[in-house]
């Protein structure tokens, strides 16, 4: 009896020593899950959310946490706000924090969770502004339920709004509501904005069923693997004005990245629309679509590690040249230490007064111990721009082994120009500069253009072109000499332009022409006068290229073949010495 009874004394005592041990727990892990949280957030955008303190208690707990915007972002919000410098930083929360043992929360209860309450504090002069128009309710609630491993799910709500905000400015705004998932190196976000509608003046501005998804894993020290998919459902703009208006309906952003392996990521972008209405003009179903494969995780690593030490280097010229120097020479490389495909696609349905294109667009970029290789693959079934009329023309250019090192370095020279902060006259005038002294160097004896099934087909008539191009000798070319330039080019380019395309290219230009002297001298004639001189322009100038063998008839088309080989150009099968650059004499410079 004595032993029953003991046992279930130890018994209560040991429940009894769990429930009240069980809440500190709970509140310790509650702590440690509220810190993973703010790193998991902080870590999907150019601001800080950071723990200023913890109060833990038995059963219940009091944080405080702060957002911290960086660097542009900071400037933009405090001119835009008209705040003092500093002031736009002072975004608060407060957490009130429920640690069971037992949490009370749905339909059944929880062991092991803790609960908490988040009240938003922004700086005293955003608040009473939103005051007069929230009438007492705040800006924004979060909801958070904390479990285990770091586990914790938060529901964020934002109260509607439908009044005045002026005498003549109205808005309605039905709310934001979403759900934010944090758990072991994971991140998921929900949000979702009914309505937003702003009138002023007759102006318009409408916002219906906008929403973001995300899910995100993390991978490796910076990484996120996963979906992003931002989704609108109308977009509306008017101003009686200026007579402009304009709408987008089903406006999809998409964003992807994937593992390939044990140490590669692919990635993926795709933004597209279902119509769009603009200025009297229309633009159909259309998507962007944007493929990286094949990047190494170990180099975008490093190369956030040193975008990081950039942030944190402050107004410091020489840190900032010194870590843009390490992401040159260490990441940029790693990135292409094998070989990476980028992929653009382009399908665009637009109709109205100024164009009308239809067509797709590839871009292939590779890249390995050095080289580079760019393939661009065109298909227009309609372009109608500027006279300039097409359709069901196709092409294939290839730009094989440009030099990546030279590439690499052109692309640093505009970081650093950018990350200097100069005006931008200045900059405009030291990215030109650089052109002008890198820019040809990225092409080198080894490279070579193809041009392959190219096919352009307009109303006056038809083009094909095909070839091969590069450049003899390893030596390096000299860029200072066009003659010596030519001199290395072999290849052959075939071109074929029916008679009508070609008579209609150099009226068009000879119009051009003509127009700018005629504005220069300033006179003017009738358009039938012009368009005769030009025509008869264009017929002298056929004559010219007939005879001088830029062109040779075939049929109803003219032809021109250049043959580059040994120093001398042949242009459908006539030597043209005065195209070729002089032979030089064995010893001359």
């Amino acid at each position: 009896m004595k032993r029953g009874v003991l046992g279930a004394i130890a018994a209560v005592g040991i429940a009894a020593a769990i429930l009240l041990t069980l809440p500190g727990l709970i509140g310790y892990s509650a702590e440690e899950s509220l810190r993973s949280t703010l790193k998991t957030i902080s870590q999907q955008g150019a601001y800080r959310i950071e723990l200023v303190s913890f109060e833990r208690g038995w059963f219940s707990s009091r944080a405080t946490s702060r957002l911290v915007l960086e660097g542009q972002y900071a400037e933009t919000l405090e001119q835009a706000l008209g705040l003092d410098p500093g002031t736009a930083l002072a975004v608060r929360f407060d957490h009130t924090i429920s640690h069971g043992p037992i949490l009370l929360r749905g339909a059944f209860p929880k062991i092991g969770f803790a609960y908490a309450e988040t009240e938003l504090r922004l700086p005293e002069m955003i608040e009473a502004l939103l005051s007069r128009y929230l009438q007492g309710k705040p800006f924004l609630t979060f909801r958070t339920t904390f479990g285990l491993l770091g586990r914790s799910t938060t529901l964020v709500s934002n109260p509607d709004y439908t009044g005045g905000m002026g005498p003549h400015t109205s808005v309605e705004w039905d709310g934001a509501s979403g759900r934010i998932g944090t758990g072991r190196r994971a991140f998921t976000v929900q949000l979702d904005m009914p309505l937003f509608k702003w009138e002023a003046d007759e102006r318009l501005l409408l916002v219906r069923d906008m929403s973001l998804k995300s899910a995100q894993k993390k991978r490796g020290r910076h990484i996120w693997l996963g979906d992003t998919d931002a989704r609108v459902r109308e977009i509306r703009l008017m101003n009686p004005q200026s007579g402009e208006s304009s709408r987008i309906e089903g406006l999809d952003y998409e964003v992807k990245a994937v593992a390939d392996g044990a140490d590669r990521l692919d990635a993926s972008a795709v933004f597209g629309i279902d119509s769009a209405e603009f200025e009297g003009g229309t633009l159909g179903p259309s998507a962007w679509t944007l493929e990286v494969n094949n990047l190494s995780a170990g180099a975008l690593d490093d190369a956030y590690d040193l975008y990081n030490q950039f942030l944190d280097s402050g107004d410091r010229p020489e840190a900032q040249y010194a870590i843009l120097n390490r992401f040159l020479s260490q990441s940029l490389t790693g990135l292409f230490s094998s070989p990476v495909e980028l992929r653009t696609a382009v399908a665009i349905a637009t109709d109205g007064p100024f164009a009308v294109y239809r067509g797709t667009t590839a871009l292939g970029i590779d890249g390995k111990d050095g080289d580079v290789n760019i393939a661009i693959d065109q298909k227009i079934e309609a372009l109608d721009y500027d006279d300039i009329r097409m359709t069901g023309s196709t092409g294939r250019l290839r730009l094989a082994r440009l030099d990546g090192n030279m590439l690499g370095e052109l692309y640093g020279d505009f970081v650093r120009i950018v990350a200097t902060a100069m005006p931008e006259p200045q900059q405009e005038a030291e990215m030109q500069q650089v052109m002008s002294q890198k820019a040809l160097a990225i092409i080198r004896p080894q490279t070579r253009l193809y041009l392959e099934n190219v096919a352009i087909t307009m109303p006056a008539g038809t083009a094909t072109a095909s070839g091969e191009l590069g450049f003899k000798g390893e030596e390096p070319l000299d860029y200072a000499s066009a003659d010596r330039i030519i001199k290395r080019l072999e290849g052959v380019l075939t071109a074929r332009v029916s008679e009508g395309a070609l008579v209609w290219a150099l009226t068009r230009q000879s119009t051009r022409t003509l127009r700018a002297r005629l504005q220069e001298q300033g006179r003017d004639l009738p358009d039938e006068t012009i368009a005769k001189l030009a025509a008869k322009t264009a017929k002298s100038d056929l004559a010219d290229l007939e005879k001088q063998a830029v062109v040779r008839r075939d049929g109803d088309a003219y032809v021109l073949e250049a043959l580059f080989r040994d120093g001398k150009v042949v242009l459908n099968g006539v030597a043209r010495p005065d195209l070729a650059p002089p032979t030089l004499a064995p010893n001359a410079p």
